[in-house]
């Protein structure tokens, strides 16, 4: 049961990992693109980009999205290393709990038994 529980657990962390590291990488590719060409035009004063400066804009919007992203990534697999050691504590407790239970258990079974 408890292996079916981590499954699920580690699915969903797998999912909104995957759901962030995404959204990082569009918006950054978003803001830098757009960043980018806001300040070619601002330079330039005015004038329209031409097709040189769209694609050094991209370029440099996807170079800024993959740092981003990976380092979103390192975040969200750090996240999910400290929440795995959370569970896995917290999962020891419980398991000696039921040993202390069961060792008290015998040991009173063990007392009765003599009488």
């Amino acid at each position: 049961m408890g292996q079916a529980t981590a499954l699920f657990h580690l699915m969903g962390a797998l999912r909104r990992a995957a759901g962030r590291v995404f959204l990082a990488f569009v918006l950054t590719l978003i803001i830098v693109g757009g960043g980018t060409i806001v300040a070619y035009v601002v330079l330039r004063g005015g004038s329209f980009t031409n097709t040189f400066v769209d694609i050094a804009a991209a370029f440099i919007g996807v170079g800024w999205a993959i740092a981003v992203s990976l380092l979103v990534l390192v975040f969200e697999v750090i996240r999910g290393l400290v929440a795995g050691v959370r569970d896995a504590a917290k999962d020891a407790q419980s398991e000696i709990r039921d040993a202390g239970k069961l060792v008290e258990g015998v040991a009173h079974s063990i007392e009765h038994g003599r009488k």
